[in-house]
């Protein structure tokens, strides 16, 4: 539509304001002079309100009072909040806009004792105004909550506040900051010990669970629109005692019940952006996982402490097993990692395993193989020619081994690590770090 076209459109439906029920703006509509007397006009029935802005448009909406107003969603577009007096709200959207103050947030979440859906996300927070002591709000039927990309002061005075019975979609995802190592690390669990049980019962019904614990935050993703269950889990930290703690807390509060586990196909662990796989912190969150199928890892000191743990035995009675035993991908992508660490990880793990059942019995003895690996990426491991490759071809049995360029030179540690590339599983369901963000998608 050209834009007298549109301006004319604009001013004709201006006197129908009041009797509009739903108002549906996109980013045309926002390059048009008529729109701001659009947005102030009386409309007394409106009961849903989506804007999508184009990232500058800032409005100052509902200048007369809006009763039934129960949906407000704003994307990409920011209004003038002091203006605004919401309550009864279903859901409020706002992503990639200027949010209320902590404060006048707070005032509208109390004044909506119905509210569903809160989603807060790649938005501006004004946390300054936080009250030290955070107000009881009760939202009985909230049932989606999402904090993702907004500042933790912000996250933490919600969290705090609000107290809700159960949730489909729990997102917790403050805006990352790298700190310096040696300052306090940031912890948003003792706001979130109230909100453990509804944080319960949204595992108990998703299909898909993501943890991530990163550099100053903890995420859990929660997802149920999917066909295909899975678990994902990474680690970007290299402080072992924050690590510890915050999968400590996990331990403590999250809990998966042997029909979860059993109905999870696909479990991915990541240990990322330069981790330092070596503490036994990191041996203790491959054991709790279950059905692990997928480990990736970006470390910057080699893999030797974590080849020797999955390449070793286990006995129970006179049954052998492997840990991880459905572990069917794997990548080495740090820099770097010994050639050898790999050859003895396909050799201890795959070289004597028959071709067919992955039982096999030696007298009295029964040894459970792993599973057969499907992929693996060498991309990070030193000295790797055409013939290694084709040698962990041919002990693995492994038919799709990627990440080795032939002659070229590998990645320093420069191109790896200081250039700030986010090392985080591109596959994930989301990014998360753990301490600070626990994400459930539904």
């Amino acid at each position: 539509m050209y834009r007298e076209n549109s301006n004319a459109f604009l001013r004709s439906i201006i006197p129908l304001a009041s009797k509009w029920a739903t108002l549906y703006l996109d980013p045309p509509a926002f390059n048009q002079p008529p729109i701001h007397q659009v947005l102030e006009e009386n409309m007394p029935i409106l009961r849903k309100v989506w804007c999508r802005g184009d990232g500058t448009f800032v409005a100052k909406p509902f200048g007369r009072p809006t009763p039934r107003l129960k949906e407000l969603r704003l994307h990409d577009m920011s209004v003038y909040w002091s203006f605004v007096e919401l309550k009864d709200l279903s859901a409020l959207v706002l992503v990639g806009s200027r949010t209320p103050s902590i404060s006048h947030l707070l005032a509208i979440l109390q004044r909506s004792p119905q509210l569903e859906l809160l989603e807060l996300r790649d938005s501006k927070a004004d946390a300054t105004d936080a009250l030290s002591a955070a107000p009881s709000i009760i939202l009985p039927h909230l049932k989606d909550l999402t904090l993702s990309n907004i500042n933790q002061q912000a996250i933490s005075s919600i969290l705090r506040s609000i107290h809700a019975q159960r949730f489909s979609t729990f997102v917790i995802d403050p805006h990352t900051i790298r700190s310096d190592p040696d300052s306090p690390f940031p912890d948003l669990n003792p706001d979130l010990e109230h909100l453990v049980p509804a944080m319960h019962c949204a595992i108990a019904g998703g299909k898909a669970f993501d943890l991530s614990i990163g550099f100053n935050s903890l995420a859990i993703v929660v997802k149920r629109d999917t066909n295909k269950p899975s678990f994902k889990f990474s680690a970007n930290l290299n402080r072992p005692p924050h690590l510890q703690s915050h999968f400590l807390w996990l331990q403590n509060n999250i809990e998966f019940n042997a029909g979860y586990a059993s109905g999870i196909r696909e479990v991915s662990v990541s240990f990322g952006s330069g981790t330092n796989v070596e503490s036994s912190v990191h041996f203790q969150i491959l054991e709790w996982i279950p059905n692990i199928t997928e480990l990736n890892t970006w470390t910057y000191n080699g893999v030797s402490e974590l080849i020797h743990y999955l390449t070793e035995r286990i006995y129970h009675g006179n049954k052998v097993e492997w840990r991880c035993p459905r572990l069917r991908r794997v990548r080495f992508s740090g820099y770097p990692t010994a050639l050898e660490d790999v050859l003895e990880f396909a050799r201890r793990r795959y070289g004597d395993r028959p071709k067919g059942d992955v039982s096999d019995e030696k007298g009295e003895i029964t040894i459970h193989w792993p599973e057969t690996l499907e992929y693996m990426d060498v991309e990070g491991v030193e000295d790797m020619n055409s013939e290694t490759v084709e040698e962990l071809r041919e002990i693995t049995g492994c038919a799709e081994i990627v990440g080795f360029y032939g002659d070229s030179e590998p990645a320093s540690p420069e191109e790896w690590y200081d250039e700030g590339y986010d090392y985080s599983d591109e596959d994930s369901l989301g990014s998360m770090d753990l301490h600070d963000i626990f994400a459930f998608v539904g």
